[in-house]
C-alpha cells in the first residue's frame, strides 16, 4: 500500500484559508447587524427642528419646523405629556397656562406656529426656559424678554 497523505504545508494553507473564510463570514454578519443597531437608534434620537419666533414674560411663539406633532387637548397636562419644561435648569411644571396652535386644533402641523401663554408668577425676565420635546429630546431654549 502505496498510500500518501497531503502534505503539511499543503494541510496548513488549506486551514489558514478555511480560518479566514470563516472569519470574513463572522465579520460580514457582525457589520450588518451593527449598521442595522446604528439606523435604529439613529431614527429614535434624531432631533427635531424648532424655531422660536418670540418669547415675552407671557407667552412664546414657537414654529414646528418638522414632522406634526399631536396633543390630547390644550390643558398643561397635554403640554407635558409631550414636552418637559425647565426653567434656569430646574425641571418646573406648572409654568404653562395653556397653548394653542395656529389652526386651534390639537396637532402641531410642519411650519404651523405654537402660542405657549406662560402662568406669570412663576417666570421672570432673564429666566433661561427649556422644553424638551420627549420623543427626541431635543431641547428649545429660549430667555424670557
Amino acid at each position: 500500500m502505496n498510500k500518501r497523505g497531503v502534505s503539511p504545508v499543503i494541510a496548513v494553507v488549506l486551514l489558514i484559508i478555511i480560518v479566514l473564510v470563516i472569519a470574513l463570514i463572522v465579520y460580514i454578519y457582525a457589520t450588518e447587524e451593527v449598521d442595522e443597531a446604528l439606523d435604529t437608534a439613529t431614527t429614535f434620537f434624531r432631533s427635531h427642528d424648532f424655531l422660536v419666533e418670540s418669547t415675552d414674560l407671557n407667552h412664546a411663539t414657537i414654529r414646528n419646523m418638522d414632522e406634526k406633532i399631536e396633543f390630547n387637548g390644550h390643558t398643561e397636562a397635554n403640554f407635558l405629556e409631550v414636552f418637559d419644561v425647565y426653567i434656569n435648569a430646574v425641571f418646573y411644571p406648572g409654568v404653562i397656562d395653556s397653548f394653542t396652535t395656529a389652526n386651534g386644533d390639537t396637532t402641531w402641523d410642519r411650519s404651523e406656529v405654537l402660542i405657549i401663554n406662560f402662568n406669570e408668577t412663576n417666570i421672570r425676565k432673564g429666566d433661561l426656559i427649556y422644553l424638551v420635546y420627549k420623543k427626541t429630546a431635543t431641547s428649545i431654549p429660549f430667555k424670557v424678554s
